[in-house]
């Protein structure tokens, strides 16, 4: 008997929120695309795709940049697309940093490495801790970059915008 509440509880949470979902408007609309803050990285799909850095939207066209920013925009080509030809906009995740996910990693190797190799150790214990930990930060900071990489390679853009 009180398993059935619990599973009955489980199906209502599910069934509300697979409802709420589906009241969502999946496709977006153009002026979500036009309320996109200036310099945000886009994904527009036409007849072909583009990664672009967003400068502005009308109600006839959307307008970004691409290419390496120099001071004076020297490097960027702008590049305008008709509302009728844009198919689709994805706004793209800030990239992480991958220093972030390195240090992070770092400091958890070099904590657990110096607490091992200090319990582990029967003589020199702090000397064992300093080169234990030194051992596993640097290994920590391999693992913590290689889940920078993999961060950046599985993370998915928010559509904004589909005709």
């Amino acid at each position: 008997m009180k398993y059935q509440r619990i599973i009955a509880c489980i199906l209502a949470f599910l069934i509300t929120a697979s409802s709420a979902q589906a009241q969502k408007d999946p496709k977006g609309h153009w002026l979500d695309v036009r309320d996109l803050e200036t310099g945000s990285i886009i994904w527009v799909k036409t007849e072909r795709s583009v990664n672009c850095v967003f400068e502005g939207a009308t109600n006839t066209e959307l307008i970004c940049y691409r290419g390496r920013p120099n001071l004076s925009r020297g490097g960027l080509i702008e590049i305008r697309f008709a509302r009728q030809n844009v198919r689709e906009v994805r706004l793209e995740p800030e990239p992480p940093d991958a220093r972030t996910y390195m240090a992070t990693g770092a400091a958890i190797g070099a904590g657990t490495a110096a607490v091992v190799s200090a319990i582990n150790s029967r003589d020199a214990r702090a000397a064992s801790a300093v080169f234990g930990g030194l051992a596993g930060g640097l290994f920590g900071m391999v693992g913590g970059g290689l889940v920078g990489i993999a961060v950046l390679l599985f993370r998915r853009s928010k559509l904004i915008y589909r005709r």
